[in-house]
């Protein structure tokens, strides 16, 4: 029996993860996925292993946990994940703690005891450490060149599709197209529309935001390169593809927009 190889979805946090899990959920039974929750890396590490063992239906793992969940385990595999612009990323972050009081960073935040500056400290480089494998995780000293480095080099060896939040289509489109996937398209998931606009923060909290994220934005901006050159390899079938996926999208909003105006009239 041929088994297919297992994806493993590493969900960067407030990188548009939430929304392409409900594409996951579209495209796969639910008996093919196997959602990570919180746990020490060791216990996550065996569990993947577990999963994945044959025979299982499961085919594909997704959660926030960094890479190397492969290790371990005895079947093909390949990952994806989804990037974004680190300084949005980390906007967005703060904001979603702030509003959350589960969260760790809530109490901090609301007492005005941490700022944007000390949470963009706290957060540094977060989608990097994310990309990096175990063993550079665990090294004491590690450069900066090193640790990017080793999250490009993880990207490039070992991910079927890096896409791009701020590029959703397109990374869809990619999904299809690697992975043979079936998309539909979908409404942003656990967005925060209060979140205030980029312009309204300081000059001064923006910079400590990109000082403290450098590797990140130099893992984006090479990302965004290798994506754009994807794009651009399509050719007129990758045009093709996306345009009927926005086509879709446009129809299914009209659709959605006039069921709940037809509602409405009956109310």
């Amino acid at each position: 029996m041929t088994i297919d190889p297992l994806v493993i979805f590493l969900h960067l946090p407030k990188a548009a993860g939430s929304t392409l899990n409900r594409v996951i959920a579209r495209h796969y039974p639910h008996t093919a996925i196997h959602r990570l929750e919180a746990k020490p890396r060791a216990e996550l590490l065996k569990e993947v292993a577990h999963v994945a063992r044959p025979p299982t239906p499961v085919r594909i793992v997704t959660g926030h946990a960094g890479f190397g969940l492969h290790v371990g385990i005895a079947r093909e595999f390949t990952y994806l994940t989804v990037l974004r612009d680190p300084v949005e990323r980390l906007l967005s972050h703060f904001h979603f703690a702030r509003t959350l009081p589960t969260h760790p960073l809530h109490e901090g935040i609301v007492s005005g005891r941490l700022g944007l500056p000390e949470v963009a400290q706290q957060l540094a480089n977060l989608q990097t450490r994310y990309l990096i494998d175990d063993a550079m995780r665990n090294q004491s000293g590690a450069t900066d060149a090193a640790l990017l480095a080793n999250a490009k080099e993880n990207l490039t060896h070992h991910f079927s599709v890096v896409g791009l939040a701020e590029r959703f289509d397109e990374t869809l489109v990619l999904l299809q197209r690697k992975l043979g996937w079936r998309i539909a398209t979908v409404s942003n998931s656990n967005v925060n529309r209060a979140r205030p606009k980029l312009a309204t923060h300081s000059a001064e909290d923006l910079a400590a935001v990109r000082e403290a994220n450098v590797l990140d934005l130099e893992l984006y901006e090479w990302a965004r390169g290798r994506f754009a050159a994807e794009v651009a390899a399509g050719g007129l079938a990758f045009r093709t593809a996306l345009m009927r996926l926005r086509f879709r999208g446009r129809l299914r909003s009209w659709w959605e927009a006039t069921k709940h105006t037809v509602r409405k009239q009956r109310a």
